[in-house]
């Protein structure tokens, strides 16, 4: 397991070969920060308190924190291009 100050020299990534790889930290500390996000975005807290996506309101809100992490950090190495951000605003309107 890498310590702490390793990461932090690193960056959160840990070489694995010629591509670098995010650590457990890492990722960890990236899905606590979307879910802080979050439980700050009024319209989805208000659409899960009132239920507007359904009885599982609460399991979309939460599905949505898995999605993005994915998004992120299932990329495969591929860099975001100009073309990425409104890609990413469809599929956050999506839900």
């Amino acid at each position: 397991m890498e310590s702490s100050s390793s990461s932090s020299l690193t960056g959160g990534f840990g070489q694995i070969g010629s591509s670098k790889q995010l650590t457990a930290d890492s990722i960890s500390q990236f899905r606590e920060g979307i879910c802080l996000i979050l439980s700050k975005w009024s319209a989805l807290q208000l659409a899960v308190e009132n239920e507007w996506g359904g009885r599982g309101s609460g399991l979309l809100a939460e599905q949505l924190a898995s999605d993005i992490l994915s998004w992120f950090t299932q990329s495969k190495g591929s860099k975001l291009g100009p073309d990425s951000h409104g890609k990413f605003l469809s599929f956050l309107v999506s839900f």
